[in-house]
């Protein structure tokens, strides 16, 4: 069943994905000239592509907390990219991730037509850039979720917070609003920390043929409760790692990991 389950998902997933590319692409020849516009349709497609998806793989979404207005800056944990699906269908946010992510199947070429930012962690001088554009971004009045961590985990803590993807809400002036994500899945299924959190060195496509096979999976979403104020990028990437960590709750134990043999994260 589990099996059958999977591949109907895999197949359907293709042409719904293919077919929201071509809605945005319409939608954007659409709004050529009018910034307004497209940002309100770069948000519908989006939103309808991301629950979409997510109701076609069994997810469902718990909200805890009142999602911020853009612009923002919001920074989160991060277990698995199924994080950004989750928050698009949540609320309407670019993401700042790693320029490897621009090279994946399909996800990929989502991931770029939908005004995310990319960072090429090889160049240390590459953060001055991506900074900058964060800024445009934000003054053209887009939100920006940040993985502060870094990197995803398997969910048994929250790693500690890069400064440097603080530096954006220093240079505006804006506070940092914050989001703790956790899975859980069904009774019968394979434990969230392996079909859901995508960690160490798992490769793409066969985690994601094990994601889709399970029978739910719940994404709760919980936002904080206030933005966090901070007078540089180090004392914002404290106190907004000290909210998400209060607001976490862990998908594993260490314990569960170390009888596993553990791993590093991605």
């Amino acid at each position: 069943m589990a099996a059958v389950r999977g591949w109907l998902r895999l197949i359907l997933f293709w042409p719904l994905t293919w077919f929201n590319q071509a809605m945005w692409g319409a939608a954007r020849l659409l709004t050529l000239g009018r910034p307004l516009a497209r940002r309100r349709a770069h948000a519908r497609c989006t939103r309808w592509w991301a629950r979409s998806t997510l109701k076609l793989l069994g997810v469902r979404v718990r909200v805890e907390g009142t999602p911020p207005q853009p612009p923002f800056l919001l920074a989160s944990n991060h277990l698995s990219y199924l994080d950004v699906v989750v928050f698009w269908a949540t609320f309407h946010t670019c993401f700042l991730a790693k320029s490897e992510v621009a090279a994946w199947p399909l996800f990929g070429r989502i991931t770029r037509s939908t005004g995310n930012l990319f960072v090429n962690r090889a160049v240390r001088t590459d953060m001055r850039r991506v900074v900058g554009e964060s800024v445009e971004l934000l003054q053209a009045g887009y939100g920006l979720s940040v993985f502060a961590e870094g990197t995803s985990s398997p969910g048994a803590e929250v790693l500690p917070f890069m400064p440097s993807l603080f530096q954006t809400a220093v240079q505006c002036g804006l506070p940092v609003h914050t989001a703790a994500i956790r899975y859980q899945v069904g009774p019968h299924d394979d434990p969230a920390h392996h079909s859901v959190c995508w960690w160490g060195d798992m490769e793409f496509m066969p985690h994601f043929r094990l994601m889709v096979r399970q029978s739910r999976i719940e994404a709760c979403v919980r936002f904080g409760a206030a933005p966090v104020h901070g007078d540089n990028r180090r004392s914002l990437a404290r106190a907004s790692w000290e909210q998400v960590d209060r607001d976490f709750e862990p998908v594993v134990s260490h314990e569960q990991l170390e009888r596993e043999g553990g791993a590093p994260a991605n």
